[in-house]
């Protein structure tokens, strides 16, 4: 869609009255709440130690040894 065409678009369907001008603003304002909790905890409380070591064994917990070559195969794609 070209740029033009976008904005119109954008104007007509988020903006073309003052409650439809409200509800991208509700919807980003609750993605903001959800979001910056979520981000704390990604980039200050996570134990990401974990899961660099348990990945491993979470990956191949129930597979057979023997066809466990199809999991890196997998892995490396």
């Amino acid at each position: 869609m070209p740029p033009h065409q976008a904005f119109g678009w954008i104007k007509g369907n988020l903006f073309g009255s003052a409650l439809d001008s409200i509800r991208p603003a509700r919807v980003l304002a609750g993605l903001m709440l959800v979001a910056n909790p979520f981000l704390t905890w990604v980039t200050e409380t996570a134990e990401w130690s974990v899961m660099r070591a348990n990945l491993i064994p979470m990956a191949k917990d129930r597979y057979p040894i023997e066809p466990i070559w199809r999991i890196w195969i997998v892995v490396g794609m």
